[in-house]
């Protein structure tokens, strides 16, 4: 069987580099030390209690605390797999996406969806053990659920995104039969 080289290849091979890109990003994040991770947290969270308090009365004390375990938590780990996921999901489906009938294409979305999603299982894990490594850090299975929900997360919405192109292709198919008729 032979490679064929077509724009949805390419199209992969670039969403996949962008996956590599961002794996290598959020490993670089998980070897950090627990100073170095506290100060990149530190300037995330004082753009989000700058933008809290510029939205809240002025008599509104914004509590620091909650905005430090929001900013990592919710920002760090669940927004940065919600993109991770969305990345691999189309990845792998333009990667073994058929240039034939469009049902052929959504019969394997299924699939495609159940290896984005033991994929980002697989980076979840490895993403919280390598804390393990620097000092001062430690792993955490909430935050390997944090980082395994957002991905799944970011993986629903790009099976929701397929699907939806699916239905508006089909229209579109079914138009030109009609028309042809």
């Amino acid at each position: 069987m032979r490679f064929k080289i077509t724009k949805y290849k390419i199209i992969s091979i670039i969403l996949f580099s962008i996956y590599i890109g961002l794996f290598v990003g959020f490993v670089c994040m998980a070897l950090e030390d627990s100073q170095k991770s506290t100060d990149t947290s530190s300037v995330v969270m004082d753009v989000v209690v700058d933008v809290v308090e510029a939205v809240t009365p002025s008599d509104y004390v914004v509590n620091k605390e909650k905005v430090s375990l929001f900013t990592r938590k919710v920002i760090g780990h669940f927004g940065y797999n919600v993109l991770m996921g969305m990345v691999l999901m189309f990845a792998i489906y333009f990667l073994f996406r058929k240039d034939s009938f469009i049902y052929e294409n959504k019969k394997y979305l299924y699939n495609y969806g159940i290896i984005a999603i033991l994929g980002s299982l697989l980076i979840a894990i490895i993403s919280e053990l390598l804390q393990l490594i620097p000092e001062g850090r430690s792993c955490e299975f909430k935050d390997m659920l944090i980082d395994y929900s957002g991905a799944v997360f970011g993986i629903i919405i790009s099976f929701i995104i397929l699907l939806i192109c699916f239905k508006i292709k089909h229209k579109k198919e079914c138009k030109e039969i009609d028309n042809v008729r």
